[in-house]
């Protein structure tokens, strides 16, 4: 079992399952800056990005 402090990092795909989003709405979010450190990230902190920027639309960064 891996330490406590690894976790897993998930692609686009999966954090947009996980969020209950489309793809294109994750893809958006990297654009305009969410974290996705070596292509990836976590849904945790794709929502934190989130709250800092409240005024982020799809339609903005498509």
């Amino acid at each position: 079992m891996p330490p406590a402090h690894v976790y897993k990092l998930y692609t686009a795909r999966e954090a947009a399952d996980a969020l209950q989003v489309t793809e294109n709405w994750i893809t958006a979010a990297r654009r305009a800056g969410a974290p996705f450190p070596g292509g990836r990230t976590r849904p945790e902190w794709v929502l934190d990005w989130l709250h800092e920027h409240p005024d982020f639309t799809l339609k903005q960064h498509q």
